[in-house]
């Protein structure tokens, strides 16, 4: 079954990344401009091998166009497409 996050306020469902777990980024919120969505943290992998990325879901599911193509429909994203993260 696919991870998602879900708004109950506005009913909004949000896909995520699969193949990885979540945490909570102590109240961080995209530096995105218009955004401010607070972000998670995607960890992939164990041990040593193991790598966390900072995750907007609202850019993650509404990628803008000068940040090139969206997501494969695999759900994987290769880089951030913000510099600054």
């Amino acid at each position: 079954r696919p991870q998602r996050l879900y708004n109950k306020n506005t009913e909004q469902v949000y896909n995520l990344p699969q193949g990885g777990s979540f945490k909570v980024y102590q109240g961080q919120v995209c530096p995105v401009d218009g955004c401010n969505f607070e972000l998670s943290l995607f960890v992939v992998g164990a041990g040593k091998d193991q790598r966390t990325y900072p995750l907007c879901p609202n850019c993650y599911n509404n990628p803008r166009p000068e940040w090139g193509p969206s997501p494969s429909t695999k759900g994987l994203m290769l880089e951030c497409p913000h510099a600054d993260l």
